[in-house]
């Protein structure tokens, strides 16, 4: 004659399924709640961070581009990089440029309504077609454009 599984083991089998679900869904709820605040984070950061990009002007000879930066967000921004497209490849140059006056950090960022010169060496004699300027403080936001004076 057969036997089930006793009551006890069943009762014990049936604890251990509804922990082990349990788990899974906490894990999984947590995960969710985490990405949902990074995204309104990222939303609430893109939507103060604007700044605007101008005066940009490329020296093959020197290799050279500088630009001008204008914080008009309410956010401080700071950290930027340059990412430049030139007109014979579609290579992105990505360079740390340097600044005038000098750095804008987290701790000296760039305040609403203010400007200040970005230079830096593109290490291409081509001409640029397009410039992205990029930015530590808000990754959502970024600036770009086409037109560049190139001499």
């Amino acid at each position: 004659m057969m036997k089930g599984i006793s009551p006890i083991i069943a009762t014990v089998l049936l604890i251990a399924v509804a922990v082990a679900i349990g788990v899974l869904v906490s894990t999984w709820i947590t995960r969710w709640t985490l990405e949902q605040t990074q995204t309104a984070e990222t939303a609430t950061c893109a939507t103060t961070t604007i700044y605007d990009v101008s005066d940009a002007a490329y020296n093959t000879t020197t290799q050279m581009l500088t630009l001008i930066v204008t914080n008009k967000g309410s956010s401080a921004v700071y950290n930027f990089t340059i990412e430049a497209v030139d007109n014979t490849t579609a290579i992105k140059l990505n360079v740390t440029p340097s600044y005038s006056p000098t750095g804008t950090t987290a701790s000296t960022p760039l305040l609403q309504g203010r400007s200040f010169s970005l230079t830096a060496n593109m290490s291409t004699t081509n001409k640029l077609t397009s410039v992205k300027v990029t930015n530590t403080a808000c990754g959502a936001f970024y600036k770009a454009t086409t037109t560049i004076t190139n001499s």
